[in-house]
């Protein structure tokens, strides 16, 4: 981790150093660059996918979903000391964004795919969707987050008198641009904390996994907030990167693609969900 970070964080906990680190999680970051130029099959956002033989291009009411973006798992395992995610393969991710009046989060309206195969075997696909995104090349970087406001985890650490929240509220932009270099780079990722515009994200994919019925009992709702730790971020979008053009079709906002423990550890990625949010 960063020295002028764990120092930050030393001089704010002197006691408490070591139980804040256990909330401060191993993050991939990801920087969308130019349009890629590679012919060999990479990680990006938009352009085409690249497929397998045999590879089922998802629909949604009979209509291609728009596909938005592709984690080739071999160039970020450097990244990753959990080692949650499989070594090898291709991520895809794939949205309806044909909505008018709402976000693609219900089941079916948008998907996760995992193919356990080589690059070489991979061909650039024809698109199936008229919508094609603008095509941009992914690079990746060893990050750090922290736990979102209304996260469990800043209530545990409350309860003990450790107070993150408002660290991280006084030291927002010096951490920002010890970790990313510069305020104002798009918050991007995989794995990690995630950063929530709407005070928490692991709470919500909690509640769309368990299927309460809202309004939620004080029972279900101390429920949740135990399932939500065993939820993974698999990808967060910044919807508002002026690289990508997005936003035009999902929004502005952050889109969070995340699963559950026992589906990841499975590799059953059709189980994944997807949260996105606005300011």
């Amino acid at each position: 981790m960063n020295k002028q970070l764990l120092d930050l964080i030393l001089s704010s906990f002197p006691k408490d150093f070591s139980e804040v680190l256990k909330f401060v999680k191993p993050t991939i970051g990801i920087k969308a660059g130019e349009k890629t130029q590679e012919r060999e099959a990479t990680s990006k956002f938009g352009g085409s996918p690249d497929i397998p033989n045999g590879f089922n291009w998802p629909s949604f009411q009979g209509k291609p979903m728009a596909f938005l973006c592709q984690i080739v798992l071999e160039e970020i395992t450097g990244y990753e000391p959990s080692h949650l995610l499989p070594k090898t393969g291709v991520l895809y991710f794939f949205a309806h964004t044909a909505l008018k009046d709402r976000f693609p989060e219900q089941t079916g309206e948008f998907k996760v795919m995992y193919e356990d195969v080589e690059k070489k075997n991979l061909q650039r696909a024809q698109s199936a969707n008229d919508l094609m995104l603008s095509e941009r090349n992914l690079k990746f970087f060893q990050h750090y987050t922290f736990p979102s406001y209304q996260d469990h985890e800043m209530e545990v650490l409350s309860h003990k008198g450790i107070e993150l929240d408002d660290f991280i509220d006084e030291n927002e932009f010096e951490i920002r641009e010890l970790l990313l270099g510069n305020v104002d780079t798009p918050c991007h990722q995989i794995l990690g904390q995630p950063l929530a515009l709407q005070g928490t994200v692991k709470y919500w994919w909690a509640a769309e996994h368990s299927k309460f019925a809202a309004p939620y009992s004080e029972k279900q709702k101390t429920e949740l907030c135990e399932m939500e730790k065993k939820f993974h971020l698999l990808l967060q979008i910044d919807l508002e990167n002026e690289n990508l053009d997005i936003q035009n079709y999902l929004g502005d906002g952050m889109a969070y693609f995340g699963i559950h423990q026992d589906d990841l550890e499975i590799q059953d990625f059709s189980k994944a969900l997807l949260v996105i949010q606005n300011t």
